[in-house]
């Protein structure tokens, strides 16, 4: 089972400050100094995502202080379960599971640069990108599903994405097989899960933190 919480900072950003002292000082410090205020509210409301979800699992006994980080820079708190935070635009989301590794992503659809991005996908991906009526979802669909994976593997950057090679919503990478299901929050956004079993269930709940 994977569960994915997520939220709307829009719903919740006047109470910053309540939710901002829920969390132990040494990351209420941490958020403190973001120079960006959205920055700062993704970085809060995702902790408080983590958090519900450890006590909604009845994992009580792991602590945000907890937190420790591969060397690859993911967070982590036990191997015996996994979880993954991402961020755009006005959701933040949080996928936890006791039984599948995790990665998910989620992008705003809007208007960019594709030029900028060829280098991270390979031919056949790009023309797709190119010949479709919807050439920006595309994208984002594609960029989302990469991402996940490679944040589900635990390596992060490391693995270009490019070599990210994705087959009808499935994945080999460094010899793992991976399996993407998409997530529909919101007909602006494009978001993905990425986990290493065929057969999940996954439960998608909003989360109001009052």
């Amino acid at each position: 089972m994977i569960y994915v919480f997520y939220n709307s900072r829009a719903a919740i950003s006047m109470k910053y400050q309540k939710y901002l002292e829920q969390l132990p000082a040494e990351f209420q410090n941490q958020i403190l100094k973001y120079r960006n205020w959205e920055d700062a509210q993704r970085s809060l409301y995702g902790k408080l995502l983590l958090k519900h979800g450890l006590e909604y699992l009845q994992l009580n006994r792991y602590n945000l202080s907890d937190l420790k980080y591969s060397a690859h820079q993911r967070p982590y708190l036990d191997p015996s379960f996994d979880f993954n935070i991402a961020h755009s635009g006005e959701y933040v989301l949080c996928a936890i599971s006791k039984t599948q590794k995790v990665g998910v992503d989620i992008e705003e659809v809007r208007a960019t640069e594709l030029n900028d991005f060829q280098d991270y996908f390979n031919g056949q991906e790009w023309e797709k990108i190119l010949n479709s009526p919807h050439h920006f979802h595309e994208f984002y669909k594609l960029w989302t599903q990469k991402e996940a994976i490679i944040k589900a593997s635990g390596e992060g950057l490391s693995i270009p994405l490019k070599e990210v090679l994705i087959r009808n919503e499935e994945a080999v990478v460094n010899n793992e097989k991976w399996h993407l299901i998409p997530l529909s929050l919101d007909r602006d956004y494009v978001s993905y899960l990425a986990t290493d079993s065929d057969s999940s269930e996954v439960t998608v709940r909003q989360i109001d933190f009052d």
